[in-house]
């Protein structure tokens, strides 16, 4: 499943007014998010070349390392997959103006407890 996101850099505030850079170890949902134009830069930690969105998803799922996020690049259908998420990287890291790629990236399962989510719709 995937649900859209926007380019900019987001932080979740978490209950104290702390802001999450990320998962913690394993937290992961199935639900990707997607960042139309935008990507990491650097930290590839596997690419596969010759692959569908889909295969992509699939690949990342079945890593036994832990497969946070992937860029896919659209005129090679080549899938660059990372260990670690934007939430994690510098602004310099995080391409938001990248027509060539569209970046997914796991949910993290700290979003959709009931506390934060109250505090997320108000």
């Amino acid at each position: 499943m995937v649900s859209s996101g926007t380019g900019r850099r987001e932080r979740a505030v978490t209950e104290g007014g702390e802001q999450n850079t990320g998962c913690v170890g394993g937290d992961f949902g199935s639900v990707y998010t997607k960042y139309t134009g935008s990507a990491i830069v650097g930290y590839n930690a596997e690419t596969v070349p010759s692959v569908t969105v889909q295969e992509c998803f699939d690949i990342c799922s079945q890593r036994d390392w832990e497969c946070q996020t992937f860029d896919y690049e659209l005129a090679t259908e080549t899938c660059h997959m990372r260990y670690i998420s934007k939430f994690q990287v510098s602004e310099a890291n995080w391409d938001v103006n990248n027509s060539q790629f569209d970046h997914y990236q796991k949910s993290c399962l700290w979003i959709y407890t009931p506390i934060l989510y109250a505090q997320l719709t108000g």
